[in-house]
């Protein structure tokens, strides 16, 4: 199934392939999240990509890591308020030297 999803995006292009990577994004197996977000940016579609990266804030077993990367796409993608809350979460359990507390001021 992965490889016919591969084959449809490479000669399909991503719109058609685009349901397809969501699924398996959303299972969070191997590289899909990044091949995902990938096809959202050649296509463009930068409200899905936020939405996206949003809903992957939102799901549990997020780590302090992933979560700043998404918070600095977010950022990058221009939605600053979503970073900032997101960040402010961070911060809330950061001691007051931490780098994330620090981004926010």
């Amino acid at each position: 199934m992965r490889i016919t999803i591969r084959l449809l995006a490479q000669h399909g292009g991503y719109i058609l392939a685009l349901p397809f990577l969501r699924h398996f994004a959303d299972l969070d197996i191997g590289d899909w999240v990044q091949v995902y977000e990938a096809a959202l940016r050649s296509l463009n579609r930068k409200q899905d990509l936020v939405e996206f990266l949003k809903d992957r804030l939102r799901r549990p077993g997020v780590g302090d890591t992933e979560r700043r990367s998404i918070i600095n796409q977010l950022l990058e993608l221009g939605d600053k308020r979503s970073a900032e809350n997101e960040l402010l979460k961070l911060a809330a359990a950061a001691p007051p030297d931490s780098r994330d507390v620090s981004q926010l001021l």
